[in-house]
């Protein structure tokens, strides 16, 4: 397996959401996990199992409640498609 990092997000509480991108078995996934200030890590959540691959730099950024996640998907000659999800904050 192999990572890529790809961003932190600060949250208001002190805790942080880190995203990445994995490689294996020849397929990448778009993933996320918050950290809290204590350093203790939530399961690993995936956002996109790319089917062309999630290309480029993903990114996430918070408005308000929401955490706002974009990426592409695609390799090769293959078309690059932009692709985007939301999630809500408690």
């Amino acid at each position: 397996m192999l990572f890529r990092s790809v961003g932190i997000q600060m949250l208001d509480d002190g805790s942080a959401v880190a995203t990445w991108v994995e490689f294996a078995d020849k397929r990448s996934q778009f993933r996320m996990r918050r950290v809290e200030p204590s350093g203790a890590k939530s399961p690993a959540i995936t956002i996109a199992n790319g089917e062309g691959g999630v290309s480029g730099y993903p990114r996430v950024a918070r408005s308000g409640n929401e955490l706002v996640f974009a990426w592409t998907e695609g390799s090769g000659e293959e078309a690059q498609h932009v692709k985007a999800a939301v999630a809500r904050l408690p």
